[in-house]
């Protein structure tokens, strides 16, 4: 018997009709420059778990069970590729400094280090974005090792980096995935000195206005 009418392989297409690429995606940091030079050298990181506690209500011998609060790992990790200046590992480094320079035996202040402006993003294959996960209160806390030897090896040299964070908000879209600014008008063409007329808002990182140019 088939499941909910579907029959063959087909259908199943149908109503699948893509699926998701765990190679399609983009990190936005922006401590790091551009987040197409930070999504080049991080090779690997995830899409992190969403997750809410219970309590239990004791009833005679049985338990109720209520949601609780949302309970976030508090841990990021990208694996990165280590270029030959070692540009991406050490501005890490130099973010990590900020948080805690042993130079000086001095913690910074939290408004100095953390960030609210980092995400990962699932793209489609038209590079769109499917869905953005936003982390509040993050920075990096490890910066992993790199083993070096005299032995011949053709493996790149890769570092991992761990990020710590508050929480993460979750954002879903259809655009593309760094859209920058919108225009719906009309514009007019005259032989005086162009005058705009409009309406400008913003949503998130984009910034749209609405009017007319004449």
């Amino acid at each position: 018997m088939a499941l909910n009418g579907i029959k063959n392989v087909r259908q199943f297409g149908n109503i699948i009709r893509d699926i998701s690429r765990p190679y399609l995606f983009l990190i936005s940091i922006p401590y790091l420059d551009s987040n197409e030079k930070v999504t080049a050298f991080a090779r690997s990181a995830n899409l992190p778990a969403y997750k809410i506690g219970t309590v239990e209500i004791p009833f005679q011998t049985q338990k109720w069970r209520i949601a609780s609060t949302a309970q976030f790992d508090g841990t990021w990790s990208v694996k990165f590729l280590c270029d030959e200046g070692h540009s991406i590992r050490n501005k890490l480094i130099g973010w990590m400094q900020r948080a805690y320079d042993p130079s000086i035996l001095r913690n910074g202040a939290p408004v100095e280090y953390k960030a609210d402006n980092i995400s990962v993003m699932q793209l489609d294959r038209a590079s769109s974005m499917v869905v953005r996960y936003q982390f509040v209160g993050m920075f990096p806390t490890e910066v992993a090792q790199i083993e070096v030897a005299h032995a011949e090896s053709n493996e790149p040299e890769q570092f991992d980096c761990t990020f710590t964070y508050d929480y993460w908000t979750m954002a879903g879209g259809t655009g593309a995935a760094n859209p920058d600014s919108f225009f719906i008008g009309i514009s007019v063409a005259t032989g005086n000195a162009s005058t705009t007329l409009g309406v400008a808002a913003s949503i998130g990182n984009i910034t749209g206005r609405f009017g007319l140019t004449f």
